[in-house]
């Protein structure tokens, strides 16, 4: 689970298992988690997190979204080309 970024106590995270899905990262803080498709910054889920939470995340993935999209190619790209990956 590549860590891509962390800010503000958040720590922003992806799944090696989900190339299929399209380009998103997993969010957590404290006891709270989010997922936000990097597309267009919609958010797919939200648990424990504030609105206010939820606002500085979507702040920082706008901020960040070239090179949290770049993290997530170049990671599936590594794992498709890997000769064990089962893909």
């Amino acid at each position: 689970m590549p860590t891509v970024h962390r800010e503000h106590g958040f720590r922003f995270h992806f799944f090696s298992d989900e190339r299929q899905e399209p380009a998103h990262v997993h969010i957590e803080h404290g006891d709270g988690e989010a997922k936000v498709w990097l597309t267009d910054g919609s958010l797919d889920y939200s648990e424990g997190l504030s609105a206010p939470q939820l606002r500085v995340l979507r702040e920082i993935i706008a901020t960040n979204r070239e090179q949290m999209l770049k993290a997530w190619n170049e990671y599936h790209r590594e794992q498709a080309s890997e000769p064990d990956s089962g893909r």
